[in-house]
């Protein structure tokens, strides 16, 4: 099973914005004990209507670089600035920076009371959504822990396709990924497994005993951190899949996405690092453990 290489762009086209406003954002620097400012521009709350996400993004002005980028939750409490009436602050674990961990962050802009009401309404809509399977892998390259990828599955959306991924992580039917190796990986592109019965690419097993159709194509490759089916063609789904690293849309209307990557997207960046432009990986990377988390 081969996909195609194809230089595209990313970018936020799928997600609706509930807020914008221009704004100043700070970080707290712990070494230093004191506010940093990490940029001035427009700060977004958006909506992915398929992965039902709701995220705050910023972006530098000119530079467009990304300052500040998390999901929204139950458990983020903003707070305003004892300070400040037009400012606010929460903790958040953020993607724009090299590593994750919680952070400080502070803002300041006109519309607070805006901003304060539609991420409350956000926050009460996410307690009411009933939950996706979550699932794991535990990853090993070259038989050393390389950490845990955990995923959301769209049983809201192709719960046929959800099915079978989640079956396969906790082996209910007998087989599944455990001990399965990531065999093909493009750098930059997408790292493919899941082949449970050859290892190579030229085999694979549903749980459904033979190929199962595709089920649907509303998930769209929107950009990195998307789990998807990989195919020999139309309706030839079995157990193969593939993670995107980044914006794939030549992939749309030809395979199945089926979830996202949770959190453990630094290690699905560590397995791309470790492929080459034929595909084949220069480590061992293998699925030590696996199962269903919720």
């Amino acid at each position: 099973m081969f996909l195609l290489q194809v230089e595209v762009k990313s970018g936020e086209e799928d997600e609706e914005i509930l807020f914008k406003e221009r704004a100043k954002l700070y970080r707290w620097d712990r070494e230093l004990n004191q506010w940093k400012e990490r940029g001035v521009g427009d700060i977004k709350i958006l909506y992915h209507p398929v992965i039902k996400r709701y995220r705050v993004v910023m972006r530098r002005e000119q530079v467009l670089n990304v300052c500040a980028n998390h999901t929204i939750s139950k458990s983020i409490e903003l707070k305003p600035m004892n300070t400040s009436a037009n400012a606010l602050v929460w903790t958040a674990t953020d993607y724009s920076g090299t590593g994750l961990a919680p952070h400080l962050i502070h803002i300041s802009l006109l519309l607070v009371p805006s901003h304060l009401h539609v991420c409350s309404h956000i926050q009460r809509e996410t307690g009411k959504s009933k939950s996706n399977p979550v699932v794991f892998f535990n990853i090993t390259i070259d038989g050393e822990d390389a950490g845990r990828i955990v995923m959301e599955l769209f049983a809201h959306i192709v719960p046929k396709t959800a099915e079978n991924f989640r079956a396969l992580c906790t082996r209910e039917k007998g087989f599944g990924y455990l001990q399965s190796v990531f065999h093909r990986i493009i750098p930059g592109f997408m790292c493919q497994g899941g082949d449970i019965t050859n290892q190579d690419g030229t085999g694979g097993k549903s749980i459904y005993e033979k190929m199962f159709e595709d089920e649907c194509f509303e998930v769209r490759h929107t950009g990195p951190g998307l789990l998807s089916m990989a195919n020999r063609g139309r309706d030839t789904n079995n157990s193969q899949f593939f993670i995107t690293l980044k914006k794939a849309e030549h992939l749309d209307f030809k395979h199945v996405a089926f979830g996202f990557i949770k959190e453990g997207m630094d290690v699905v960046r560590r397995i791309g690092e470790l492929g080459a432009k034929d595909g084949k990986p220069t480590k061992t990377i293998t699925i030590s453990n696996c199962g269903q988390i919720k």
